[in-house]
């Protein structure tokens, strides 16, 4: 009888936690994490029926996916807690086989799931400061080629792909922040003898630091432009400081420059959000990965986002000013 009791309980608190977490589904306000989504892509380069149209409907098709990501965290949460009191209900009755960490370490992941907006909040308020908002300005193939010519396609290309693959990049960051931290609140259920992986290892540590980065990874390119080149602002549009001999061609010489440098941004961002994610790995204990080879990602991608500064820090620096390329 004690043991029919015993399930008839068991099934009653599965019964509360399931009909909890339908309510909590049901009450969940899709915006929940909407404050670390990056910005929908939009303007002419989302020109319906081109490239970059199509990666805009595709992003913007996913702007559900913060409220499903709540939902999902606030499960987890209820799960835990269920957990953790079967396991607590197994250590009253059976102390020596059931220690009284298992069911802590439960009601703790559990207690950070449901709390993770605020988590949410914390990584990015570390890395980017409390009330910030930094963005990276500029980055928009300025010139044009008029023509039907291989040199006006290669501008066309570039400027309908440039913002949509930037956004692209920003929204896979977030996604991968975002698992980054359901693995980091994942790892309170582990134990010590995990290493860097373990509650308090500095793989799990690092995971938080990089979702909070990559969360705000247009802070991160701004403080790496900031670093570099003093300033916060991308300048793709280049002008020839000597065309003599070019005649009317000239503005398709600078067409095709505008392209070359927006290109590199694009490259430069998918940088950026790599050397992140090497990082990471190193810290994890990934054999594989580098501390160098991230940080040659992250300061490669800051130089290809400004190839134009590099360009012109090279001219200066050779004192060739007036046959070079000047960039705005």
């Amino acid at each position: 009888m004690n043991k029919i009791k015993d399930n008839d309980t068991g099934f009653s608190i599965m019964r509360t936690g399931v009909w909890a977490m339908v309510a909590l589904w049901v009450m969940i306000p899709a915006q929940a994490f909407a404050q670390a989504a990056p910005t929908p892509a939009t303007g002419g380069s989302c020109t319906a029926g081109t490239l970059g149209g199509m990666v805009c409907n595709f992003l913007n098709g996913t702007s559900t996916l913060p409220g499903i990501f709540a939902g999902l965290a606030y499960t987890c949460g209820l799960i835990c807690g269920f957990l953790a009191i079967m396991k607590l209900r197994d250590h009253v009755e059976n102390p020596n086989s059931v220690p009284i960490w298992d069911p802590i370490k439960r009601f703790l992941a559990g207690g950070a799931f449901l709390a993770t907006p605020m988590i949410v909040d914390a990584v990015i308020t570390t890395i980017q400061g409390p009330g910030a908002s930094y963005t990276t300005s500029g980055g928009n193939v300025a010139h044009t080629a008029g023509g039907s010519g291989l040199d006006a396609m290669i501008v066309q290309l570039v400027g309908n792909l440039m913002s949509p693959t930037i956004f692209a990049a920003s929204w896979v960051a977030w996604l991968a922040a975002f698992v980054f931290v359901f693995i980091g609140i994942s790892r309170l259920l582990k134990s010590e003898q995990e290493g860097p992986r373990g509650p308090t290892g500095i793989g799990t540590f690092t995971t938080f630091m990089i979702a909070g980065a990559l969360f705000s990874i247009n802070s991160i390119v701004t403080f790496l432009n900031g670093t570099l080149f003093g300033n916060t602002t991308i300048t793709p549009q280049g002008t020839l400081q000597y065309t003599a001999g070019l005649g009317t061609s000239v503005t398709h010489v600078h067409a095709v420059i505008s392209a070359i440098i927006g290109f590199a941004v694009i490259i430069g961002w998918i940088s950026v959000v790599r050397g992140l994610f090497i990082v990471r790995g190193v810290a994890e204990g990934n054999s594989q990965a580098s501390m160098m080879a991230g940080i040659t990602h992250l300061i490669g991608g800051a130089l290809a986002i400004n190839l134009g500064a590099v360009i012109m820090a090279v001219q200066n620096t050779l004192g060739i000013t007036n046959y070079g390329i000047i960039f705005n």
